[in-house]
């Protein structure tokens, strides 16, 4: 939970007013880059890896993982000209997971169900759990796998809860996948490197190469002191040298290889088709009472934050300012793309604002696999931060000191390129800099405004 001390403009008389805009964006891709189900037949394989399908829905996820990822690593925003890195990433992935269970299945190589209790719940279990404190023992602060079964026992067997109690419990399951996958690899492993023998002859061999020892006696004399123009080398002498190294100059033999490109640019029937099956949708996507449940249905996801007029397209940012609410324009041409696009909410804001922020931390990004690890209770951190929202309020401790004993966030962090944080202060933060839900608050609210506010790091 991060508690939101205060507000403040910053350079306020100087600073540019910004229209930011809400957009519903609806994207249609074209070609075999079509986004949503859309143009997706009954067929929902996107590739096979030695006769094994995959899945489009699956493969979809992990992009989106894989994208989540790549944005944590530039400040919660997704670069443009990325997703092709997090689509490879996850392609990869699966080429990867399918190989090695063939390999795997073929070897009988396997984790039984008292091997996983013991990798989970053994002494040495995993550190993302150790550093949960309720798996922790209270009298002496060790790690305590029964503690650990017992709550992850109780979270796997959930069938309805909260949306955050079903997520926690999906990040359980693909962690526990995570580390069950990890170990079979290892075994895997582990029977390679013990499979390869080195002959005695070999190793003998090496180790006398090794101890031969030589004493020589050498003058160098450097190119640098003679004169190159004084050195005059003929035809006879350049063709007697390669004769005598014919084999160091050798070629292997080569393959001439014919091959048929596809070009995938669509023809002008195409982008017609794609711009018709947009335009279909134009009426639902204006008459809809749930943007964000018809996006989904589409395969699009639904936008947290306000655009800033300078980022829009330049096919549609006079417009954008101009219209009314509500509005849908298009379809346009953005990114090899048909897109239609709602004004949703306006508002103005300012360029750069100030904030500070303590943060209890719910979850922690796996370094292994980019996966979030939860390492608090979620009703335990909220009930931490409103604690101290309600002391700071009645002035019974400061920001600085609540902020140097409670938050999770480096106390001495510099980033040039978007803030500077000390003690609990972000000083001149930029529109999207922040993941989006603690964006929106500091944006979407006036100066000195305070708030507990929910992402997905605490």
């Amino acid at each position: 939970m991060s508690v939101i001390q205060s507000i403040q403009e910053k350079y306020a008389k100087l600073m540019a007013i910004i229209i930011a805009v809400a957009l519903m964006i609806f994207v249609v891709m074209l070609a075999f880059e079509n986004g949503g189900s859309l143009f997706r037949s009954n067929n929902n394989t996107v590739g096979r890896v030695n006769g094994t399908s995959i899945d489009y829905t699956n493969f979809y996820q992990k992009v989106q993982q894989q994208e989540a990822n790549i944005a944590a690593q530039y400040g919660g925003t997704m670069p443009e000209g990325m997703r092709s890195q997090a689509v490879e990433s996850a392609w990869n992935q699966e080429v990867n997971e399918i190989i090695l269970d063939e390999e795997l299945d073929k070897l009988g190589i396997k984790v039984g169900k008292r091997e996983l209790g013991d990798l989970l719940y053994g002494p040495n279990g995993p550190d993302e759990f150790k550093r949960i404190p309720g798996f922790t023992d209270t009298m002496t602060g060790q790690y305590n796998g029964q503690y650990a079964k017992q709550q992850i026992d109780a979270l796997l067997r959930m069938k309805k809860g909260t949306a955050e109690q079903l997520q926690q419990r999906d990040q359980f399951i693909a962690f526990i996948n995570y580390q069950q996958r990890k170990r079979m690899s290892d075994k895997y492993s582990s029977l390679l490197a013990n499979s390869i023998n080195y002959p005695k002859w070999f190793v003998e061999k090496q180790i006398a190469d090794n101890s031969q020892l030589a004493k020589i006696s050498l003058v160098r004399d450097n190119y640098s002191n003679h004169d190159g123009d004084s050195i005059k080398v003929s035809d006879s002498e350049i063709k007697d040298y390669l004769d005598k190294h014919k084999e160091d100059y050798k070629q292997p033999e080569s393959r001439s290889v014919s091959y048929v490109a596809f070009s995938t640019r669509p023809s002008a029937a195409d982008s017609a088709f794609a711009k018709n099956k947009t335009s279909d949708l134009r009426t639902t996507f204006d008459t809809t009472k749930n943007l964000e449940e018809f996006l989904n249905s589409q395969g699009l996801a639904f936008p947290e934050t306000y655009s800033q007029v300078s980022a829009l397209p330049q096919s549609i940012k006079d417009t954008i300012t101009k219209v009314p609410m509500n509005t849908i324009i298009g379809p346009y041409v953005e990114n090899n793309a048909w897109t239609l696009a709602k004004v949703v909410g306006k508002r103005t804001e300012p360029e750069m604002v100030k904030v500070r922020h303590i943060l209890i931390a719910t979850a922690r990004q796996n370094p292994q696999n980019g996966q979030m690890v939860p390492i608090k209770d979620t009703t335990e951190a909220h009930h931490l931060a409103d604690s101290i929202q309600t002391t700071i309020q009645k002035g019974i401790a400061s920001f600085d000191s609540l902020a140097l004993k409670f938050s999770d966030d480096s106390p001495n962090v510099t980033d040039s390129a978007q803030h500077k944080f000390k003690i609990g202060i972000y000083d001149s933060v930029k529109h999207g800099a922040m993941v989006p839900e603690f964006d929106n608050f500091i944006f979407g609210h006036p100066v000195g405004s305070k708030g507990i506010v929910k992402t997905q790091f605490g």
